[in-house]
């Protein structure tokens, strides 16, 4: 199996849902292919349990107040999000409309991916 670095130099682009890390002293280079759904002020992530906040929100009172609207909102702790720098200070109800559209925005890809509609749908199901 060939190395990772023998496929991807650095600075290449990777397109798609991939994300690499570095290699660092430690861990070599990784890549995934979570599926994610980004939107204004979050990223959804289905297949991920994991709620995560921007390190660029200083103030923990936002970040707790960040985290406690997105944990309400999660079914049986299915999904995951990461609540960008843009949800600083936004409104409750922004927060809940974005989490209600990507939901419906994942449902919709899935449901698509299930009934094997477009060429690349088995993409989507990772």
């Amino acid at each position: 199996m060939p190395l990772i670095t023998d496929l991807l130099k650095e600075g290449q682009e990777n397109s798609g849902p991939d994300r690499q890390r570095e290699l660092s002293a430690r861990k070599g280079a990784r890549i995934t292919a979570t599926s994610h759904c980004p939107d204004a002020f979050l990223v959804y992530m289905p297949t991920v349990n994991h709620t995560g906040v921007s390190r660029k929100i200083a103030s923990e009172e936002e970040r707790q107040r960040l985290k406690r609207i997105i944990q309400s909102e999660r079914e049986n702790g299915h999904g995951g999000f990461i609540v960008r720098t843009a949800a600083m200070n936004a409104a409750e109800e922004d927060l809940r409309a974005d989490i209600r559209f990507l939901k419906g925005l994942w449902a919709e890809i899935k449901s698509r991916a299930d009934a094997g509609q477009g060429a690349d749908a088995h993409l989507f199901t990772t």
